[in-house]
């Protein structure tokens, strides 16, 4: 499964503020080369400061778009968003999400550190029990001990998402090709879940991205 998050990546250098003919004109492209899912930004309830709408994707922003039928859609999720508001993680994703037979959306990304994982798993549940296929992006594993990869996979095996996505990054920092707990986590965690749909990504970060692949 190929899934692009050219925009929802890249809005960090321009607040999510991209032009309604350039997003089409990405969404031919992602047509063009097959991919299978396109996830257009961050859906989000925080305001204060202006952002573009890649950075809140809702359903309306997105039915304003020509959208390829070849192509499904995705967003991505804070869990320490939903985990801060003040009526919880549910409460949070009732005002985000409609069911998916209702949305334009199909695929959820729930980005998590390790210590929001308990309120990542509790969106994962929610959002599959209304119809979406999910995953999660664990942040900064790079950073993990061996005990704590460990606790990741037996609390993903309770309530497993469709995907669980291992991203090294911490902050301006990588995971190096000599942190072996970290390069063998993704496999290591698919045989704890007994599930092979664990992967990894390689942050560009240092320019490490080929070498920890």
């Amino acid at each position: 499964m190929l899934v692009d998050c050219t925009l929802r990546d890249g809005g960090y250098h321009n607040a999510w503020d991209f032009d309604s003919e350039l997003i089409n004109e990405y969404l031919e492209a992602m047509a063009a080369i097959s991919a299978d899912y396109v996830e257009l930004g961050f859906r989000s309830l925080e305001q204060g400061t202006y952002r573009g709408g890649c950075a809140y994707t809702t359903d309306r922003f997105i039915r304003h778009l020509n959208v390829p039928s070849s192509l499904r859609l995705g967003v991505m999720v804070n869990a320490g968003e939903l985990a801060r508001y003040p009526g919880g993680v549910k409460a949070a994703l009732d005002i985000l999400f409609v069911d998916a037979a209702d949305s334009p959306v199909r695929l959820v990304r729930v980005a998590s550190h390790f210590s929001e994982l308990e309120e990542a798993l509790e969106a994962c549940t929610w959002l599959r029990q209304r119809g979406y296929l999910v995953g999660v992006n664990l942040m900064q594993i790079a950073d993990r001990s061996e005990a704590e990869i460990e606790e990741i996979a037996n609390r993903t095996s309770e309530r497993p998402p469709r995907c669980l996505v291992l991203c090294r990054q911490y902050g301006q920092h990588g995971c190096r090709p000599d942190q072996q707990n970290c390069l063998s986590s993704p496999a290591r965690l698919g045989r704890s879940v007994g599930d092979p749909r664990t992967r990894q990504h390689g942050s560009g970060v240092g320019q490490l991205s080929t070498s920890n692949c």
